[in-house]
């Protein structure tokens, strides 16, 4: 892959940057923090040195915040990959009692996930269930994830069968974990399955099983689930996934 060309940011747009960040603090003491200045504080508009460290603590500074603000720059952080800020970011609020929602949840552990954190993961996960997330779709799915990209199967299966809905991203997000886990018969059983109960795969749910076959070098196999409608449905060749 090609990176292309990193812009420079001068001094003087952080300057800019952080004293807007001084001035919002100061016209909005009695107001929140809207969407439009939180989009200001995506991390791709800042150097990723001290000046993001400074315009995250006027964030903090700022009164009557939200959890729709909270969530935002949770996300930007996850977003970002920067997976490391996002959970202290999420561990901060939480010890200062701020609220949390299914979002953050999910959200969280995702970051978990991709920190390949299974420790941490099970104390959110313990998080869910007390606050009656759980049954939450979004933090199933994330939940599951977490514990198929850790290795733990088991639990992985467990979270998934135990979500009282699911939904296409639930179905494909178990059956990549199956295929990093090399269960690529799993895998395959978990695409007819979801199609049985109902679930229309998606073009990433094909995309996924049919890469899982080709690392299994199993081509006959591959032109099965592309006669299943793959092919005809997404015009997905079948050599693609074998090269």
């Amino acid at each position: 892959m090609v990176l292309g060309p990193v812009r420079k940011i001068s001094l003087a747009e952080i300057y800019r940057t952080v004293k807007s960040f001084q001035q919002t603090q100061i016209s909005f003491h009695s107001k929140t923090f809207n969407q439009s200045q939180a989009a200001a504080l995506k991390p791709e508009t800042l150097s990723l040195g001290t000046s993001f460290s400074q315009s995250h603590h006027l964030f903090d500074e700022i009164p009557q915040r939200i959890l729709s603000d909270n969530n935002h720059l949770l996300f930007e952080y996850s977003r970002s990959n920067l997976n490391v800020d996002a959970l202290n970011l999420f561990v901060r609020n939480h010890s200062s009692g701020f609220p949390f929602d299914g979002s953050s949840l999910s959200c969280i552990l995702k970051v978990c996930g991709c920190l390949f954190d299974q420790n941490v993961g099970r104390q959110v996960h313990c998080r869910c269930i007390k606050s009656g997330f759980i049954e939450d779709v979004s933090v199933g799915t994330s939940l599951a994830d977490l514990y198929m990209k850790t290795a733990n199967v088991v639990d992985g299966e467990k979270i998934f069968n135990e979500m009282p809905e699911k939904n296409v991203v639930s179905w494909t997000s178990l059956l990549s974990g199956y295929s990093r886990n090399g269960l690529v018969d799993e895998a395959i059983e978990t695409f007819f399955h979801m199609q049985a109960e109902g679930i229309k795969p998606n073009p990433l749910t094909f995309a996924t099983v049919l890469g899982a076959l080709a690392d299994d070098g199993a081509v006959e196999k591959v032109k099965v689930i592309h006669w299943k409608g793959a092919g005809e449905t997404f015009r997905i060749n079948p050599l693609w996934c074998c090269l």
